[in-house]
């Protein structure tokens, strides 16, 4: 028999029978012990694959030689397509393997970012940059490996528009702190006017959401020109990180 996976060692070869009437038969095969067939059955197991020579010796001391192929299994090919893959910080990779077969089993080392740790594909979200590796099995229960390296860019994505007209209802009809999915929520946000009072202030908001402020102050609102914002920021591994800017108002 063939070997059933690529590189594997479980070949075998059986010799049924021998057309010679004198026995016993010394067989030997290629460098194993030689050995007597006497009419059961012989067989040499756990080989890898290769061609064998298959040597037939009767009692009379007649020999013969004939060759014997066992092959090797399918190599299975399984690759990313990209090395290395690059994201930033807090952000998710979906990963999805090149296969010439057909994936029954899969399993994700490390696990601990890995959205489904049993899927072929799936998404990856990464705090550092590492490596991950992906073992599949086919059909036959034969398996193979391929490994993904994961560049992860640090730092804190934040935007805030450099000009706001408030109550327009337009795309910068409102003050918003626009955050990457690295930042877990927005800690405080001040606005200041040009000499430096502070005229809004609003604690624990979501990113990517209006803030409360409507452009006004003390019930007024603020003359066009240029004011100021400071916003302290909680990203989702805990870290607190400070930004701040100018923004026009528009009326």
């Amino acid at each position: 028999r063939n070997v059933l996976c690529f590189g594997g060692k479980d070949g075998f070869i059986r010799l049924d029978t021998v057309l010679t009437p004198l026995l016993p038969v010394e067989i030997e095969l290629g460098n194993y012990p030689a050995r007597l067939y006497t009419g059961t059955p012989l067989i040499w197991k756990d080989l890898p694959a290769g061609v064998y020579s298959l040597q037939a010796t009767n009692s009379e001391g007649c020999t013969i030689t004939r060759e014997v192929d066992v092959a090797d299994g399918n190599a299975l090919h399984l690759d990313f397509g990209q090395h290395p893959a690059i994201i930033h910080f807090g952000d998710s990779l979906w990963v999805e393997p090149i296969a010439d077969f057909q994936i029954t089993l899969a399993e994700w080392q490390p696990q601990d970012d890995v959205r489904c740790p049993s899927c072929p594909a799936t998404f990856i979200s990464p705090g550092n940059t590492g490596k991950y590796t992906l073992t599949v099995f086919d059909p036959n229960g034969c398996s193979t490996s391929a490994t993904l390296g994961v560049q992860v860019e640090q730092g804190v994505r934040v935007y805030v528009a450099n000009a706001i007209r408030p109550g327009s209802g337009g795309p910068n009809g409102e003050l918003t702190v626009y955050a990457g999915p690295e930042v877990a929520r927005i800690r405080s946000l001040q606005v200041f006017d040009r000499w430096g009072n502070k005229i809004f202030e609003q604690n624990d908001l979501a990113p990517n959401v209006p803030s409360a402020w409507d452009g006004t102050f003390n019930g007024k609102a603020v003359n066009p020109g240029v004011i100021m914002w400071v916003s302290k920021v909680e990203t989702i591994d805990g870290q607190v990180e400070t930004f701040s800017g100018d923004i026009t108002v528009l009326r």
